[in-house]
């Protein structure tokens, strides 16, 4: 079998984890903002998510040159929303928005999941290119350096790359920066949908984040 030259790794359930992200950040935002004390993250679990840009893979971004460009064109979309659900039209915006912001891109909330974090210092011992490929914001990196550093040649994020996986762009995107044969990268992830049957198209190799325990080692580490 040809061996693993590199490989992509997806970001949220593959690498970490962070349950209800999104809307436990809205909620936190809304008490720290002073919106009403009972609001909770269940409040938004039905319908937060439908604005996250990737929950519509087959469009691009209208606001992918800037971080703030993203930020702005993402909360545009939720603020309604929050004043849907806390009755708060007037609430300070530009005040919510940082403050989501930061909440999301602080890296102390994340957790390493630990076998693949084993997986990840076990590749770098052996010297092999690792790289990150996710839907996420586009600060993605700061908060990979944070968890593994000095591990990851490269992150590309759906925030900055303008397209979402399973868009066939972002994974030719990965493979150009790369620069080795689809054969010998491998990309690990946790959705068949988005990382792994896209990626098998290209001729990359895959490898699902719940197999790599059962997986003979020498197939891919």
């Amino acid at each position: 079998m040809t061996p693993v030259e590199a490989v992509v790794w997806d970001f949220d359930g593959t690498l970490a984890s962070r349950p209800d992200m999104w809307c436990a950040a809205i909620a936190e935002a809304i008490h720290l903002c002073g919106g009403p004390p009972e609001v909770t993250a269940a409040d938004f679990e039905e319908t937060a998510y439908l604005h996250l840009p990737w929950h519509s893979p087959t469009l691009g971004h209208a606001f992918q040159s800037s971080s703030a460009e993203w930020w702005e064109g993402f909360l545009s979309r939720v603020q309604p929303l929050v004043a849907a659900v806390t009755g708060e039209a007037a609430m300070d915006v530009k005040r919510f928005g940082a403050t989501v912001r930061s909440i999301i891109l602080d890296p102390r909330r994340y957790s390493k999941i630990p076998g693949s974090t084993r997986a990840v210092d076990a590749l770098h011992r052996r010297g092999v290119l690792q790289f990150v490929l996710s839907n996420h914001v586009p600060e993605l990196a700061g908060i990979v350096s944070y968890l593994f550093p000095n591990r990851f040649e490269e992150v590309w994020t759906s925030g900055q790359l303008g397209v979402e996986k399973p868009r066939a762009e972002a994974f030719h995107h990965a493979l150009d920066r790369i620069g080795r044969a689809p054969a010998t990268v491998l990309m690990v992830g946790d959705d068949v949908r988005r990382d792994l049957e896209p990626a098998a198209r290209l001729g990359m190799r895959t490898l699902h984040v719940e197999d790599m325990a059962s997986t003979r080692r020498g197939d891919w580490l």
